[in-house]
């Protein structure tokens, strides 16, 4: 069955996209069976020049004026197929978005739409308002794709050709077109043959950050735990010094039960933490001074 496409070519930059398309279905119009209709805009006939040069009867194709409201296409009972604006201008894009249909891209859009026919816009503008954002929003609502010209690198291209083929063959994808233009992904089950081998990570040194296959927080810094003592140490780590006990006044790590935010001011089981073997000799802590607050183990009934 005859597949009927049409590819509305508008007044943005990107139209070696709309090139790449057209090459596409002029060399494979017979094998698929496509009926191809072409419209450009008033504007995109101007850039295709600055950025083509060629002359895109070539194709073979039967290309309408942009104001031509009697092509087929501008009516719902000519059943095409699909349609492709590529590329698309923001321009473009709101006038189909409000249904504004002042030129036969316009029509052509607001057929596809209506008929629920898949129509794909081939956005490219940079970078984006909230103006564009909405009419994207509203487009996608009423059922268009909107399709960024955004080129992928995963397939590794060599050329420019190849480079646009990686949106070509997306917009072919959307319109239903079996292509082999790009590789596609396949996962990363197989390592390339090239590809060097990767050093084994080595383990965490002490204050460092756990790799997350071993659970840990690639952002947060290790600050041990309950199996903290089952790790071996990096073999180029220093050896770690023991720990100290805490000095009068200085936090206590949370492991003794403490605050590390608020300095240790002593407790209940205060006289049993021996003092630092580096401490200064503490003395007795002094009456208040007027004014100051009494220690709740010194009050008394005077007022100070």
């Amino acid at each position: 069955m005859t597949r009927r496409i049409v590819v509305g070519i508008g007044g943005a930059s990107g139209q070696p996209y709309a090139q790449r398309v057209l090459a596409f279905l002029a060399d494979h119009r017979d094998t698929l069976d496509l009926d191809v209709h072409v419209v450009f805009s008033r504007t995109g006939r101007l850039v295709w020049q600055d950025e083509v040069g060629e002359d895109a009867a070539q194709y073979g194709f039967p290309i309408h004026p942009p104001g031509d409201m009697t092509a087929p296409f501008a009516s719902g009972s000519s059943r095409f197929d699909a349609m492709v604006v590529v590329p698309c201008s923001a321009g473009g894009l709101a006038r189909i978005a409000h249904g504004l249909s002042t030129d036969l891209i316009g029509r052509a859009a607001d057929v596809m739409l209506k008929e629920r026919r898949p129509l794909v816009l081939v956005l490219r503008e940079s970078p984006y308002s909230l103006i564009h954002l909405e009419n994207m929003a509203a487009v996608t609502r009423a059922g268009a794709l909107v399709m960024p010209a955004s080129p992928s690198f995963y397939s590794n291209p060599t050329t420019r050709t190849a480079l646009l083929d990686t949106v070509t063959a997306r917009i072919l994808d959307q319109l239903g077109i079996d292509n082999a233009l790009m590789r596609r992904w396949s996962g990363r089950q197989a390592q390339r043959p090239d590809a060097p081998a990767a050093p084994p990570r080595p383990d965490p040194l002490p204050g460092g950050p756990v790799p997350p296959a071993a659970g840990g927080d690639p952002i947060r810094p290790w600050r041990g735990g309950p199996d903290a003592a089952s790790v071996p140490a990096h073999p180029d780590a220093p050896a770690a010094s023991p720990r100290p006990d805490p000095l009068p006044g200085g936090p206590v790590p949370p492991a003794a039960g403490g605050d590390p935010i608020r300095p240790w001011r002593g407790g209940p089981d205060a006289a049993s933490v021996p003092p630092h073997p580096d401490a200064p000799a503490a003395s007795s802590r002094p009456d208040p001074l007027p004014g100051e607050p009494v220690p709740a183990a010194a009050s008394t009934s005077e007022t100070p």
